[in-house]
């Protein structure tokens, strides 16, 4: 029968995911959590193959109604679910190509587990998608429960993944270690509100925009580099981002590397 419907409904034009979990009985929360956030996953990289990198864990409407992946019927063996996505040629012409294409990075980074692949799918389709792909991998670890999957089973080229649940902590740990750094350096015009010459911790407050920036100093401020307190200053600082992949997030800190006073 499963074949009979693949043939079928690929020939109707649409797409079918077949989706079993390792596991006869699984619970309803379990059930929920795993292919909840594989749709998340599916949906946020297909939008970023579509828009661009995607840095947001948000989806426009159009995009989550042309993803949504609707449950066919169930199977035996290890618990499966058929999942069916209608293809809508005049909403989206370019689906099958790129569905395709997004099935192709969620398997990849599925089966590498690799930290390097990992950032460069991160810089082709944004970080939102890889936290999308990481809430997947650590609901199946969690749950300690595998996965086998199949897409367009009887199209030309086989796409499938197996994974076992310790393949999915490892998959989880790899993005958790995955992460970008970079620096910045800025000058900003503004006063200088507090500095602690124990801490090494300083506050200024832009002109420009009102704008709080907090961090650390070495030598900017000493006994021989004197502060006014308040005092006008452009402030020399160095902006430290760190992107983390698991959470979607930027996490910055900065420090302070001169301050020129202003008469």
């Amino acid at each position: 029968m499963t074949n009979e419907f693949h043939k079928v409904v690929l020939a109707l034009g649409v797409d079918v995911c077949s989706y079993s979990l390792l596991e006869d009985r699984p619970t309803a929360r379990t059930l929920s959590r795993v292919l909840g956030t594989f749709q998340d996953a599916f949906a946020l990289v297909y939008e970023g193959l579509r828009s661009g990198p995607v840095m947001r864990r948000h989806v426009p409407k159009d995009v989550l109604v042309a993803t949504d992946l609707h449950v066919a019927y169930t199977f035996p063996g290890s618990f499966g679910v058929m999942l069916t996505i209608p293809r809508d040629v005049f909403l989206f012409p370019e689906w099958e190509t790129r569905a395709d294409e997004t099935i192709d990075i969620v398997f990849g980074v599925a089966k590498s587990r690799s930290p390097k692949e990992v950032a460069q799918v991160a810089e082709h389709v944004g970080r939102a998608p890889i936290a999308a792909l990481y809430d997947w991998a650590k609901a199946n670890a969690v749950s300690k429960t595998g996965a086998e999957l199949e897409w367009n089973r009887n199209s030309p080229k086989k796409r499938d993944v197996l994974l076992q649940y310790p393949e999915f902590a490892d998959l989880s740990a790899s993005i958790e270690e995955t992460s970008e750094e970079r620096t910045e350096i800025s000058e900003y015009t503004g006063i200088l509100v507090g500095a602690d010459t124990k801490t090494r911790r300083f506050h200024f407050v832009t002109s420009e925009d009102d704008r709080d920036i907090r961090g650390r100093f070495t030598d900017a401020i000493s006994d021989t580099q004197k502060a006014q307190l308040p005092g006008r200053y452009v402030a020399k600082v160095r902006a430290n981002t760190t992107i983390n992949f698991a959470k979607a997030e930027e996490e910055v800190s900065y420090d302070l590397l001169a301050l020129i006073p202003l008469e």
